[in-house]
């Protein structure tokens, strides 16, 4: 902040501080920030957003998430001592509408679905066309949600919707964007699989700061006069398809023959468009072999909803009985059988081992050792509970000076290992003896990362450790499982994580929001060349702490840490 006495003015500069030296530091220009931050104690504009007295809006169903119908509308408004004055007009609107308040005013962002303020009533002139109006009462919120386009207007049909965004008359359409992931001087190959296939392009800049989405079309002539393809991706800046969705678009041509399409991207605010310079885009069949890993659309899991409500969520692990352990960091382990319900000694928050109790937290993480019996990371403790009755079988304790450990994981040949939480602490390889574990060897993983769970193949011979902070799984390797080498950082993941665990050498990662990106499960598996990413809105964007993955896969557990914790049931469907 610059205080000029001579002017009596103030003049506010924000820096992006990315830099090490502040004289490289760049000014932060402002207007790459949304119009406004909402959170939940409130709202805060941006300070060069201003006060508009007049608004526009252009409704189109380009503008929602549902499929596209015939027709357009348009609205004007203007503030008129403390009432909203609207009128607008549509056209050309080829579906009846709803029979349930078919125009309304909504307070909410363009992408985002909205409350209702205000029915409108409308008069017909023809069918599919007429006329609306109404006056809406003005509270300061509203009145800033106006000024940071948060007020829409919104008209249901029954095969579909048309939206807009009530703008100031003042504002701009977002800058175009530009693909980037394909140039139009290149022949892409595609082939007749289920592997993803992406279409990347810029973010579209809007100077006023309002959330933008976007549309892609194909078409094979120049000018759009015919559209083959136009999907809505949000405000994601990709669209995946399949390659076997574009090898189809091909038609009839031979492998290795190029054909020529244009693509292009519609950008919108919720009521302007911008719209990309049509490219080429030159792709041909190809019958060339895998030589990766081919990134697939994720199977359809259904949510069905929360099996514990409540409980900070480090892990999920079924017994040989089929008892499902789940892990509480705070309260230990809730125990429940196959119909939900919590079994006898459930909860479990100590046990006894040879006359001595210990009580069951912090949970770090929990496994299964190869005799079916239960393991737990109790802070510096490792400790084995008989999955039968609940009673404590051992326990270890890391060295004094050591820290805490993470989920404990079994080997097929027995040993256990106990990975420390901090990267630069020792990793202990063990093998229970009695009522203790006898330690084997530590493990020496150079340049290893905090992580806050691990998991291994069964061989022990490849350690996975996924970073809490940064989109990577770290790798280590080894012939022997005694000398580990670092190995390429797993990188298709979108975020951070802090859940992980190995099913028949397939990975599955439960990865925390990322943007506009929600929580994911991730799965990749080397021997079949294959990944996807399943996003889960439904946890609302909790950060995952553990995660428990049955021996088909057909049932994943998503163990939340915040959010009010809990743990998310999804289970897979029939194809």
């Amino acid at each position: 902040m610059d205080i000029f006495n001579s002017k009596d003015s103030i003049v506010y500069s924000t820096y992006d501080i990315k830099k090490d030296k502040a004289a490289e530091m760049s000014l932060f220009e402002e207007k790459t920030l949304p119009s406004a931050m909402i959170g939940v104690n409130g709202y805060m504009l941006r300070r060069d957003i201003p006060e508009s007295q007049k608004f526009k809006a252009f409704l189109s169903s380009l503008n929602t998430k549902e499929q596209d119908i015939a027709g357009i509308a348009q609205v004007e408004a203007k503030i008129e001592e403390d009432k909203l004055k609207l009128s607008g007009s549509y056209f050309n609107i080829t579906s009846n509408f709803s029979d349930k308040k078919p125009i309304g005013i909504y307070k909410g962002r363009h992408t985002e679905e909205g409350e209702l303020l205000k029915e409108v009533k409308f008069k017909a002139s023809s069918p599919g066309s007429g006329t609306f109006s109404t006056e809406l009462k003005l509270t300061e919120e509203i009145k800033s949600y106006l000024n940071f386009g948060g007020i829409y207007i919104k008209i249901i049909t029954k095969k579909g919707n048309l939206r807009a965004q009530l703008l100031p008359t003042q504002n701009k359409a977002p800058e175009p964007a530009k693909i980037t992931s394909h140039y139009p001087k290149n022949t892409y190959a595609v082939r007749d699989i289920e592997a993803l296939y992406e279409i990347n392009w810029s973010q579209a800049l809007d100077e006023n700061g309002d959330f933008v989405s976007y549309i892609y079309q194909l078409s094979p002539k120049k000018d759009f006069s015919e559209i083959i393809l136009q999907k809505k991706t949000g405000r994601e800046t990709s669209l995946k398809m399949t390659e076997k969705q574009w090898f189809d678009l091909l038609g009839n041509s031979e492998i290795g023959e190029p054909k020529s399409f244009y693509h292009r991207i519609l950008a919108t605010d919720g009521s302007n468009f911008s719209y990309s310079a049509p490219t080429a885009l030159n792709l041909m069949k190809s019958n060339e072999a895998l030589n990766d890993l081919a990134q697939i659309t994720a199977p359809k899991y259904a949510f069905k909803g929360k099996i514990a409500e409540s409980g900070a969520g480090y892990g999920a692990e079924w017994d040989n009985e089929g008892k499902l352990w789940l892990a509480d960091y705070n309260n230990g382990l809730i125990i429940k059988d196959s119909s939900n319900k919590e079994i006898d000694f459930s909860p479990l928050t100590s046990v006894e081992i040879n006359g001595e109790v210990y009580n069951l937290n912090p949970v770090n993480g929990i496994g299964v050792d190869v005799d079916g019996n239960i393991l737990a990371g109790i802070n510096r403790r490792l400790i084995k509970i008989d999955a039968q009755t609940g009673k404590g079988i051992a326990v270890w304790e890391a060295p004094k000076g050591a820290r805490a450990i993470t989920a404990p994981r079994a080997a097929k040949n027995g040993e256990i290992y106990a990975m420390s939480l901090f990267g630069e602490d020792p990793n202990y390889v063990l093998k229970q003896q009695g009522e203790t574990f006898k330690p084997l060897r530590t493990l020496e993983l150079k340049d290893r990362n905090l992580a806050r769970t691990f998991d291994m193949t069964q061989d022990g011979k490849t350690l996975l450790f996924p970073d809490p902070g940064s989109p990577k799984i770290q790798v280590y390797s080894s012939e022997n499982a005694r000398d580990y080498t670092r190995q390429k950082d797993i990188t298709s993941i979108s975020a951070g994580s802090s859940a992980i665990q190995v099913v028949d050498n397939a990975i599955y990662a439960a990865v925390r929001s990322s943007g506009i990106s929600p929580s994911s499960i991730h799965y990749r598996n080397e021997e079949k060349q294959q990944m996807w990413t399943l996003e889960i809105p439904e946890v609302n964007g909790a950060e995952p702490r553990g995660i428990g993955v049955s021996k088909n896969g057909n049932t994943i557990i998503f163990c939340s840490w915040d959010k009010g914790g809990g743990y998310y049931l999804f289970e897979k469907l029939e194809e």
